[in-house]
């Protein structure tokens, strides 16, 4: 989670703030994205590689079924994309596409409804600040780093107002 650790940091953000409404608030796509649509276009690049090249080779090779490898580069990026639900049939189109789909299926992921019930603080984010779970540009706009900390605090519920310290009181204050 050096992502997190990072953003954290630089916004001076609480650290158990849930990791999708960092990448909501500063904008960026989540750092497994960025590797499997690097990987997606990795893969493209090879499918459409002269069969008698080093690295073609050696991706047959590694797909071979009589080898029985239990583990490897493709078993695991195959593996991967299953996990996050994306059909590598479909992404292999249009670079450009190929990205939106891939960010699209991890946010779907990180949002499910499941996850929402259980942490409250993603739940409240996505009621109540962002229901359209939109980037916003705020990051960009702002010159002031102080002040774009206290709004993204504020947007993140990392900040040490009454509305959100009293709830830690005892006993509990509504």
């Amino acid at each position: 989670m050096i992502q997190k650790q990072f953003i954290t940091y630089n916004l001076k953000i609480k650290r158990n703030t849930p990791y999708p409404i960092f990448l909501i608030e500063v904008g960026l796509s989540p750092i497994e994205s960025v590797a499997m649509f690097r990987y997606m276009m990795y893969n493209k690049k090879l499918h459409n590689m002269e069969s008698k090249r080093l690295p073609k080779i050696a991706s047959n090779f590694s797909q071979n079924p009589h080898l029985c490898l239990k583990r490897g580069w493709h078993m695991d990026a195959q593996s991967w994309l299953n996990l996050w639900g994306i059909e590598k049939e479909i992404i292999m189109g249009r670079k450009d596409n190929m990205k939106d789909t891939i960010t699209s299926s991890f946010k779907h992921k990180m949002w499910d409804a499941m996850e929402l019930e259980s942490k409250r603080k993603l739940r409240y984010y996505k009621e109540v600040i962002n229901p359209t779970l939109d980037n916003h540009n705020y990051l960009s706009m702002l010159t002031s780093t102080k002040k774009k900390m206290n709004i993204t605090r504020i947007r993140t519920n990392s900040h040490e107002l009454l509305s959100e310290t009293k709830r830690w009181s005892t006993p509990k204050t509504p």
